[in-house]
């Protein structure tokens, strides 16, 4: 899922609460979020931060273009990328501050091994676009 939350300058989210089952499904209707029966989720712990870059971008086609848009496509040869890894905590997201995300800390973040696969789920949010305005706020109306 594509967390429409932007980064404040200390780096943390602008809005921390998890999106509800609603919102979600909003995020899905919009192209801000992907299930199974979109695309395949599967992804690999080998992967680079190059891969997973690519992975996602397959899967959120919409909030890369905009992203690519609004700040030109990343080197992700060098490690640019325009989104960072988000964790939950209960019902509040966090920012996972890696250097990198690659394919180990996508499987970190997923969930827990005691839950029902179909329960996990990987976050991801705009990485540097605190001065944006938040064009996703208004995501009932994409």
């Amino acid at each position: 899922m594509f967390n429409s939350s932007f980064l404040q300058s200390k780096g943390e989210l602008k809005h921390s609460t998890a999106p509800r089952p609603k919102e979600i499904e909003d995020y899905l209707r919009c192209g801000l979020a992907a299930d199974e029966g979109d695309t395949t989720l599967e992804f690999q712990e080998s992967w680079s931060q190059e891969a997973v870059d690519k992975w996602l971008r397959s899967i959120l086609p919409k909030s890369f273009k905009w992203l690519d848009a609004c700040y030109g496509r990343p080197d992700t040869e060098n490690g640019d990328v325009h989104r960072v890894l988000l964790g939950r905590d209960h019902k509040t997201l966090f920012v996972v501050a890696r250097k990198t995300t690659t394919g180990p800390e996508l499987s970190k973040m997923k969930g827990i091994a005691g839950r029902n696969p179909s329960q996990w789920s990987i976050r991801v949010g705009p990485y540097n676009c605190s001065q944006t305005n938040d064009i996703f706020s208004s995501h009932h109306d994409c």
